[in-house]
């Protein structure tokens, strides 16, 4: 193998073995005039190759920049001592990039992706991230796990400094147009599954990809993803003083401090039984919230004992919940949708929770961490929150999915517009010191009524509707974070 445009950056740390350093040598001298740069402490020698002797590196990515400034060839492949991979195996690696087909070659992991195994951030955070800078085709792979390969081009465009942070340098190389390769896997000899990271690993690693969000976009960015048509100038409006059509209804338990909330769009089918079972919690109150509807929603909602908010015109995905949320007058608030019945033995354990002192209350719905691998997006964005939150035993724990359950002083924390994007309210809730708990578990994907125009995407390879905007609020929700990270304003230990 030709190696005079091949630069190889290899990190060594104090520990490493010189074992392995001896074996990395041995493999890659017959690639004629390579360079090879190892990276390493001042304790280190490796000769007869090129020693870069620095002691300040603090990990390996740090390590990759100081390594890219010292080369000088028009290729740089990053290596980990541990990797020895066969010449030829490398060559055919690099073919892309040494035949400029590709400005960037990256690690297939699929083995890893589709492997049955606990899921970690290593796996969820590479799937969120490649989806939110619609790259879903790429699953994991990214420039975090080496090896890796770019031209000097590539790095010099994108800046050297960049690579400090794998997450950064990889969304920005996707938003620059870059080609990226990903045929061919090389397989670690540690497997990410088994290795042991600590808590502290894991938090860098979790911060560089909250710092990443926030570098590549600005506060409230959405990237494309769909909004769910949410009328918030309406919700302003209301919140305002604008009041809509409301019939309300008498039967109220003036005992109770529980106000229920249902938004409901052509659900006259359903909206009976949904609200009876509802009145067996013998509520406040019942508020539903009727929009954009043509059939009779409001009149079976009024009939059945409840209050009608309506509204002509639809209102878009969740806005209903924000805008019964500031009419409630309840303490406990428990949000239910309209399109399936759920029982009151199990809505009762959310309001319970809440009575005992829970701000937020939320569906336990963890069964499907070890259901499903690789993981849903949506669940993978929904653990990924909860991990940036520290809150991992949440699990998938999220306001996204009824029935969830709030207390009114939760609400005041965070503002009734939050609920909007219930992500982003999660998210606030957690931040700000609230109790949130997993209460109990409800099937709700098995009794959800199925609605092909929402849940099939409309084309081959893009989204589902509803699938688009639940990932566009977990990316708003997640440059959130990183903006409080930013600021030094995180808590819980963020």
């Amino acid at each position: 193998m030709d190696g005079s445009c091949l630069s190889l950056i290899v990190p060594i740390s104090r520990d490493a073995s010189n074992q392995y350093v001896s074996k990395l040598i041995h493999t890659y001298q017959s690639i004629t005039n390579v360079e090879v740069i190892f990276v390493a402490h001042k304790s280190r020698n490796v000769d007869p190759f090129r020693l870069v002797v620095n002691d300040a590196w603090q990990d390996v990515y740090e390590a990759h920049v100081i390594g890219a400034k010292k080369a000088t060839r028009t290729c740089m492949l990053f290596l980990d001592l541990n990797q020895h991979i066969t010449v030829p195996t490398l060559q055919q690696f690099l073919q892309p990039l040494m035949d400029n087909s590709a400005d960037v070659v990256l690690n297939n992991m699929d083995y890893e992706f589709q492997k049955k195994h606990r899921h970690i951030p290593s796996t969820i955070f590479p799937q969120i991230t490649n989806a939110f800078i619609h790259r879903s085709d790429l699953k994991i792979d990214q420039i975090i796990f080496v090896p890796y390969g770019l031209s000097k081009k590539t790095i010099d465009t994108i800046g050297i400094d960049t690579l400090s942070n794998p997450v950064e340098a990889h969304v920005k190389l996707v938003q620059q147009g870059y080609v990226l390769s990903h045929q061919l896997p090389i397989r670690n000899i540690f497997q990410l599954q088994n290795q042991v990271w600590d808590r502290k690993d894991d938090r860098r690693r979790i911060d560089n990809y909250l710092r990443a969000y926030t570098q590549r976009y600005p506060p409230n960015s959405r990237s494309r993803f769909s909004d769910g048509e949410r009328r918030l100038d309406v919700l302003d409006a209301v919140i305002q003083g604008y009041e809509p059509t409301i019939r309300k209804n008498d039967h109220a338990n003036p005992l109770s401090q529980l106000s229920i909330i249902i938004p409901a769009q052509n659900e006259q089918a359903r909206m009976k039984a949904v609200i009876d079972e509802c009145m067996r919690l013998a509520p406040l109150e019942i508020i539903v919230v009727v929009n954009g509807s043509n059939d009779q929603t409001a009149v079976h909602a009024y009939d059945a004992g409840a209050t009608v908010i309506q509204f002509p015109e639809k209102l878009g995905l969740d806005t209903g919940r924000a805008i019964g949320a500031h009419f409630a007058t309840g303490e406990i608030l428990l949000f239910v949708d309209g399109d399936f019945v759920i029982s009151m033995e199990d809505l009762q354990p959310f309001v319970e929770a809440v009575e005992r002192g829970v701000d937020v209350a939320v569906n336990d719905l963890n069964a499907s961490l070890k259901q499903h691998w690789p993981l849903h997006l949506v669940t993978a964005c929904k653990y990924a929150i909860n991990l940036a939150c520290d809150r991992a035993d949440l699990g998938v724990g999220s306001t996204v999915a009824v029935p969830h359950a709030l207390s009114r002083k939760s609400i005041e924390k965070v503002g009734v517009q939050s609920l909007a994007n219930p992500v982003l309210a999660y998210v606030k809730l957690l931040v700000t010191n609230c109790v949130v708990e997993n209460v109990h578990h409800v099937e709700v994907d098995k009794i959800n009524r199925f609605r092909p125009h929402t849940h099939y995407a409309n084309q081959k390879g893009s989204l589902a509707p509803t699938t688009s905007v639940i990932v566009g609020d977990h990316l708003e929700a997640m440059i959130y974070l990183g903006n409080l990270q930013k600021k030094g304003e995180k808590k819980n230990g963020l």
